[in-house]
This record gives structure tokens, C-alpha cells and sequence, in this order.
């Protein structure tokens, strides 16, 4: 069992950005604090803000009255600068370049609406400067809500992304960074893009329908992704050309694809929650990942793995779905200690696989089988609770020779209440069936005809649709081919 240990001492780093900017709400240090209002009037410095920016020293603090700013500023001091309120203090970029581009290093900035009127760049863009702390900001109507590159030490909270036509925050060569407590809606293609990230720290956030993807990772390691909601995204997390990264307690609702991994490796999955998808859990071309404690419920595919190498799925709660647990084209994996129960298909499911070992499983109850291999060898089969299914343990193999080389090892498991245990189909005798059924069944429909032509029509009906759900029976149908979809944001 892994040892559970919190966040702070995983990432102490972020312990002391957040101690530096809770001080830096309290404290407004020794500068000077300048006022701005579109308005005017005597008691203010100034009426736009990059005039107060112009004036400003490092260390100055810019407060800014309510109401809509037309500005596309450039923040080059290290300042704060505070809206009145996020909803009331707009800064409206006129749908041309960037509204806010920061260009020096610990400058935080609170309580505006970045509005970029339909702009194709940033609302807030910040590259190769540190210690930036954004929170309590909408961001909308831009390209990029907030682009950020060659960054570390970024703070973002509490900040809102809606109608963002292409990612909401792209983050590209980040370091120990916090993205935290921030809501996304309706962001056309990506909420959280990161990309060639170390070491950051992506939680508690909210991403909501209807973009493409909820959050990205890509060349990527070492990252933390927790306790963020995701509902109605075509992609919940896709984790591509990534490793070392944790991905914990996330709830994911309503997604064609859950968590989706393209050549990731040494990954951790654990104690996520994810239901109403096509495919919760997908591993494609991936190998040493811990997919751990996670529950699975009322998906098409619970948790699949297709030509991957060296994963172990373990302790997870597969219930309601198609199919459970399902292993394409894989090998050296181990599946330990899941209850893969009540679905509508197989327990766990075996297509083209090798060297796998099933042991401590509870498989009962599901309609189909237990346990279904195809074409599969070097599997063991151990110490499992298999009851209540159609089969128990269904195995199918090619020919005859298949069969005594497929070195199939069935041990020590629990059988109660299958209709049978054990069941073996070769495909070879089965084809044989089929001819001669089909034979038989044309002679008989020869002489049908002649006596009856009406009733022959109704026979060769129900024969065609028989013989058509023989073929297409459910171990002869893998799931759909998944492509990685091509990048949008290079």
C-alpha cells in the first residue's frame, strides 16, 4: 500500500510561494500607491493605467477604480496592481495584441476582467520573468486567456477563463508553478495546456463543458494533477510524451475520454473518480504506470490498455460498465487485487495478449464472463473470486496448436455459480460448425421454398440475423482504434 503523505511535503517549494503571497497581501512593503480612475477627479494619480505604470517605481502598489479601461498595457516594474472589484475594473484589449504583457519579474496583479473583444492573442502574457502571482482575475474573449513561458515560481488562483477560442492558460517551459481554486467554462479547444513542465502543481481547479480537452500535459514531468473537477470535455486529462507525474483524487464526469495516456511512462493514477465516459482510463503505448485505488463506474471501457508494456493495475473499482478491465495487444502487465464486478460484458478482458498475470481479483457478476482470454498466452490465472457470470473463465485460441502453446495457467481460484467454470473455443472447429450449419440450414431452406415461399422469407430472416450475431459476437470486437489527436497549440 503506497504511503500517503501531503502536499506540502511532497512540493515544499509551494508551501513558500503561497507564505510569500499571503505576506504580500499584508504587506504594501515601503513603495508608493498610485490611483487611477478613467474619470479623473483630484483625489486620483491618474486616468489610464499604463500612464500610472509609466510613473510607477518597483515596489509601488496601482489601485484602479471601476470601470472599463481601453488599454493594451505593458507591466515592466515590479508592482502589484489591484482592481476595485475583478467584475467592474475591465481592461478591454479592443481585439488587438495582447491586453496585459508583463515583462518584469514579481508582479502580482488582482480583481480584474482581462477582456480581449475577440483578440487571436493573449489577455495576460508573461515570458522568461518569475515569481508572478495572478489571482482573483476573469480572463475572456482571447486566443490564450493566459499564456506563460520560460517561467517559474508562478502563482494562479482564483482566476475564471470563459469563451477563450483556443487554451485558457498555455503554460510552456514552467517550473515550480501553482495553478490552484481556478474555474473554466466553455474554452473552445483546451482549459490547461502544459507543456515541457516540471515540477508544478495543478489542483482544485474546475473545467467544464464543452472544450476538447480539459488539461494537457505533454513532454512534461514530475507534475502534480489533483483534486480538479472535469465534466463534459472530450478529453479529460491527456497525458502525452510525459512521465513521473502523479495524477490523484481528480473527479471526471461526462467525457468521451476519461484520463488518456499516449506514450506516458512511470505515471501514477490513483484514487481518481470517473464515470460516464467511452473509455475511463486509456493507456496507449505506455509502460511502468501505477494505476492505483481508482473508481470506475457506468463507462463503456473501464480501464484499457493497448500495446503497453510493464503497467500494474491495481486495488481499483471497476462496476457498471461494458467491460472492466480491458488488456489489447499488451504484455508484462499485472492486474492484482480489483473488483472488476456487474458489468455488462466481461469482468476482464484478454485480446492478443501475453505474459499477464490476474491474481487477487473479484470478478462476479457480470453477464458475459469473468475472465475472457483471446488469442492470449503466458497468462496466469490465480486466486480470484470469479461467481455469477455466463463463464467463468472463457478461452479462445486460433487452432488446436495454439491451444497446447498458449501455456494458460488457471490456479486456486474461488468458482461459485457460473453457468461454467471453464470454457474453451477453438476458432478452427468453430468455422467448421458454421459451414456445415450453413450448409444444412441452405438444404433446408431449398425445400421450404418449394412448399412455402412466404414462410421461407421469414426463415432466412431470423437465420441471417443469427448468424450475423454469432460473427459479431462481443470477444471478436476490440475497442474503436484511438488516434492522438494532432497538436493545435505548436
Amino acid at each position: 500500500m503506497e504511503r500517503k503523505c501531503l502536499w506540502f511535503m511532497r512540493f515544499p517549494f509551494v508551501l513558500a510561494l503561497l507564505l510569500i503571497f499571503t505576506l504580500g497581501l499584508l504587506v504594501n512593503g515601503s513603495g508608493t500607491t498610485i490611483t487611477v480612475d478613467d474619470y479623473g477627479g483630484e483625489e486620483v494619480d491618474y486616468d489610464t493605467i499604463q500612464d500610472a505604470l509609466n510613473a510607477s517605481e518597483d515596489g509601488d502598489t496601482i489601485r484602479v477604480m471601476e470601470g472599463t479601461y481601453f488599454e493594451n498595457i505593458v507591466i515592466n516594474r515590479s508592482v502589484s496592481i489591484v482592481g476595485f472589484d475583478k467584475t467592474t475594473t475591465v481592461i478591454n484589449g479592443g481585439g488587438k495584441g495582447d491586453v496585459v504583457n508583463i515583462t518584469n519579474h514579481g508582479v502580482t496583479m488582482r480583481g480584474f476582467t482581462i477582456d480581449g473583444n475577440s483578440s487571436s492573442s493573449s489577455g495576460i502574457r508573461i515570458d522568461s520573468h518569475n515569481g508572478t502571482m495572478i489571482h482573483d482575475v476573469i480572463c475572456m474573449n482571447n486566443k490564450y486567456g493566459i499564456y506563460f513561458s520560460n517561467s517559474t515560481r508562478i502563482v494562479l488562483q482564483n482566476t475564471s477563463f470563459h469563451n477563450n477560442s483556443r487554451t485558457a492558460v498555455l503554460l510552456v517551459n514552467i517550473t515550480n508553478s501553482v495553478i490552484t481554486n481556478n474555474t473554466f467554462l466553455s474554452n473552445d479547444i483546451c482549459s490547461i495546456y502544459l507543456n515541457n513542465g516540471t515540477e508544478n502543481i495543478i489542483s482544485n481547479n474546475e473545467i467544464l463543458y464543452p472544450g476538447e480537452y480539459g488539461i494537457i500535459l505533454r513532454y512534461s514531468t514530475k507534475n502534480s494533477l489533483t483534486d480538479n473537477i472535469l465534466k463534459e470535455n472530450q478529453y479529460g486529462i491527456y497525458i502525452w510524451l510525459s512521465e513521473y507525474n502523479r495524477i490523484q483524487n481528480n473527479s471526471i464526469r461526462d467525457c468521451n475520454d476519461g484520463i488518456y495516456f499516449n506514450e506516458g511512462y512511470n505515471n501514477t493514477i490513483a484514487n481518481n473518480s470517473i464515470d460516464s465516459a467511452e473509455y475511463a482510463i486509456y493507456l496507449r503505448d505506455s509502460g511502468g504506470n501505477t494505476v492505483f485505488s481508482n473508481t470506475i463506474i457506468s463507462n463503456k471501457y473501464g480501464i484499457i490498455t493497448k500495446r503497453s508494456e510493464g503497467n500494474e493495475i491495481l486495488s481499483n473499482i471497476c462496476l457498471n460498465n461494458s467491460y472492466g478491465i480491458y488488456i489489447w495487444k499488451s504484455a508484462h502487465n499485472s492486474v492484482n487485487s480489483n473488483n472488476c464486478s456487474s458489468n455488462s460484458h466481461n469482468g476482464i478482458s484478454l485480446l492478443d495478449s501475453r505474459d499477464i498475470k490476474i491474481r487477487d481479483n473479484n470478478c462476479s457478476d457480470n453477464r458475459n464472463n469473468g475472465i475472457q482470454l483471446i488469442f492470449s498466452r503466458n497468462t496466469l490465472i490465480e486466486n480470484n473470486i470469479i461467481s455469477f457470470n455466463e463463464y467463468g473463465v472463457f478461452l479462445r485460441y486460433e487452432d488446436k496448436g495454439s491451444k497446447r502453446e498458449s501455456n494458460n495457467t488457471i490456479l486456486n481460484n474461488t468458482f461459485h455459480g457460473n453457468r461454467q467454470n471453464i470454457r474453451t473455443e477453438v476458432d478452427a472447429e468453430l468455422e467448421l460448425w458454421m459451414i456445415l450449419t450453413i450448409i444444412f440450414t441452405i438444404a433446408a431452406i431449398l425445400t421450404i421454398i418449394e412448399r412455402n415461399p412466404k414462410q421461407s422469407l421469414e426463415y432466412l430472416k431470423k437465420f441471417f440475423a443469427t448468424l450475423r450475431s454469432k460473427v459479431s459476437a462481443d470477444h471478436d470486437n476490440p475497442p474503436q482504434v484511438k488516434e492522438p489527436p494532432k497538436s493545435k497549440f505548436d
